[in-house]
């Protein structure tokens, strides 16, 4: 997060309205990742006051989403929680193995009215993978 401007400083404001910064920042490891992600990522973000009139855009990548035992759905549905953010525009890249469970968490998605753009490698490059 060290490329969007400002957010270490939110970050830190975040955290002191909590309390104690170093304790509470030991102790976020043990709270619910729902919790963790409001605070540390979300919340930080809308704080956040544009040094331009133009948004910044940046990318997430997060690589083999189906090495996260289970996770998938809570992990999709929480990023998709950036999407109202109007202080930064954040893009996801996702890779992942086929699974049926990252189909169902994307499928969660698109019912809750969510766009993305899918690309099935297995299926439309098959001879190249």
């Amino acid at each position: 997060m060290v490329t969007i401007p400002e957010f270490e400083s939110c970050l830190r404001k975040s955290l002191q309205k909590l309390g104690n910064a170093k304790k509470e920042a030991k102790e976020m490891g043990t709270k619910a990742p729902e919790e963790q992600f409001k605070r540390l990522i979300l919340n930080t973000l809308s704080e956040i006051t544009p040094s331009s009139s133009e948004i910044i855009t940046r990318v997430i990548v997060i690589d083999a989403l189906d090495e996260c035992k289970g996770d998938q759905n809570l992990i999709c549905s929480l990023l998709s929680q950036l999407h109202g953010l109007s202080t930064v525009r954040l893009r996801v890249f996702l890779t992942s193995r086929f699974a049926v469970p990252i189909v169902d968490a994307f499928n969660n998605l698109r019912d809750k009215g969510m766009a993305y753009h899918g690309l099935s490698l297995h299926k439309e490059f098959y001879e190249d993978t």
